[in-house]
């Protein structure tokens, strides 16, 4: 009696427990493909020799993911890999494995720009193309094509479904959102081809034009003659050949610099530097400024350098030296009048 109430007790949890639970999706882990090949592209080409304007929807593209899946009790497993823009016309190709990974695959065919414009992708690198290659002309590039990765670019949704077993239980059915990659082949062109030039062009050597041109420095005067101390100004005129911006800074003798200073050209011509200046003393006895020549005359010999920073290959130093004479300036005492008689003559 005891052993009949035991197997109906199995046999209940077996029907009451078991289909909730059967068949049921317990792991799903799916990548893109590593690396792309000639199965994995599409096919542009021209219809007038001028631009990639239709895509071969004949071409067949193979798209495929690597996936990790588990069904509970080992049930038989299908999946599905949709991509956008793309239509399934063959089954998955491969085999799910019980344990470890399994790569599925199906080629599939372009049907729309919902995942990505093959024209315009095309169009885009011609483009591109010519701005990096100014000596290459459009038909030049149509009549090569253009090849164009474009890895984990399309989003793919893959689809794995836990079938039914023993007759009973479910079908449980999970997705997974993923990546994968394409190539847009922007085919050679024949008609670009016939009509390329007989005769090679040769390509015009465009010679490079630098920014700057010369630059002119000095001190407002070359000596000052004054009380000390005494403020020297400086300044000049730099020039451009053609649009752009140089940069540069003062330097004294002592190696204290002014801020880096801007000039923005919008074609070319002159403009001035900015002003700059320096307070100059006379040094105290026995001691000597940096940098500071005085002569057996008196005189101080000095320099100031402007040093051009930007652009680079104009980077240069010029010197403007100048002197100063500090002049002793005497203090005059106005003296007192004589104060005496005055005799007057009789």
């Amino acid at each position: 009696m005891t052993f009949r109430i035991f197997i109906l007790s199995l046999f209940i949890v077996t029907f009451a427990v078991g289909p909730a639970s059967a068949n049921e999706v317990t792991k799903l882990e799916v990548w893109g493909q590593d690396s792309l090949t000639y199965k994995n592209r599409i096919n542009v080409f021209s219809t007038d020799g001028e631009n990639w304007n239709t895509v071969d929807t004949q071409k067949l593209t193979e798209f495929g993911v690597k996936i990790v899946a588990r069904c509970r009790w080992n049930a038989t497993k299908k999946g599905n890999l949709a991509v956008d823009g793309f239509d399934r016309v063959s089954e998955m190709k491969g085999y799910i494995e019980k344990y470890g990974s399994s790569y599925l695959r199906a080629e599939y065919r372009y049907e729309n720009d919902s995942g990505i414009n093959p024209i315009q992708i095309c169009q885009t690198a011609l483009t591109k193309e010519l701005a990096e290659n100014p000596n290459k002309s459009k038909l030049q590039v149509l009549a090569d094509g253009l090849k164009i990765s474009l890895p984990a670019v399309l989003h793919g949704r893959f689809q794995l479904t836990c079938n039914k077993s023993f007759k009973w239980g479910y079908k449980d059915i999970e997705s997974v959102s993923t990546k994968v990659g394409v190539i847009v082949n922007c085919a050679p062109s024949a008609i670009a081809q016939e009509n390329l030039p007989k005769e090679p062009i040769e390509p015009q050597s465009a010679s490079y034009v630098p920014v700057f041109k010369d630059v002119k420095f000095s001190a407002e005067k070359p000596v000052y003659a004054q009380k000390c101390p005494a403020l020297v100004k400086f300044g000049g005129m730099i020039k451009a050949n053609r649009s752009g911006e140089m940069k540069y800074k003062f330097v004294s003798k002592e190696g204290v610099e002014s801020p880096v200073f801007s000039r923005v050209f919008g074609e070319g011509g002159e403009q001035p530097l900015h002003t700059w200046t320096e307070t100059v003393d006379k040094p105290k006895a026995g001691a000597r400024l940096a940098g500071t020549s005085q002569a057996n005359d008196g005189m101080i010999h000095r320099a100031m350098t402007l040093k051009i920073l930007e652009p680079e290959e104009a980077r240069t130093e010029m010197a403007a030296n100048y002197s100063v004479n500090c002049l002793k300036v005497m203090s005059v005492v106005p003296q007192k009048p004589a104060i005496g008689k005055i005799k007057i003559a009789e």
